[in-house]
């Protein structure tokens, strides 16, 4: 599975689709989320296991792909501030602290606009 492979500390995460001249999604993270074996490559290979486990369980998204309609998934880590500026403000929308649920996957296009990008790493890359 994807999570025994993970560079992650925890799975605090946004899967997001970032706009562009190649739609993908990012998945989204801090800088404290990430453990020791984080290199650059292990967040590449991460994210293209990623891919494949969304290729695997989605026809749909894995045709896209074949055809060059989405390119393959990133990961883009930012720093702590900016996740919890996205928690306080999905958590807004919420009757209490005590009922959110951050949801891992998010329609809003393009969470870490405006974001300090620390890394960046592609599927495939």
């Amino acid at each position: 599975a994807i999570a025994d492979r993970s560079p992650l500390v925890r799975q605090d995460v946004f899967v997001h689709p970032r706009t562009g001249e190649r739609p993908h999604y990012a998945v989204l993270t801090s800088v404290d989320n990430l453990n020791e074996s984080a290199s650059d490559e292990v967040l590449a290979q991460y994210a293209e296991a990623f891919h494949d486990a969304l290729c695997t369980a989605n026809g749909e998204y894995a045709d896209k792909c074949a055809s060059l309609r989405l390119g393959k998934p990133s990961v883009v880590v930012v720093e702590k501030r900016d996740i919890e500026s996205l928690h306080r403000k999905f958590r807004a929308d919420h009757v209490g602290d005590d009922q959110y649920k951050p949801g891992v996957l998010r329609r809003e296009h393009d969470l870490d606009q405006g974001m300090q990008i620390v890394r960046q790493a592609h599927a495939g890359a």
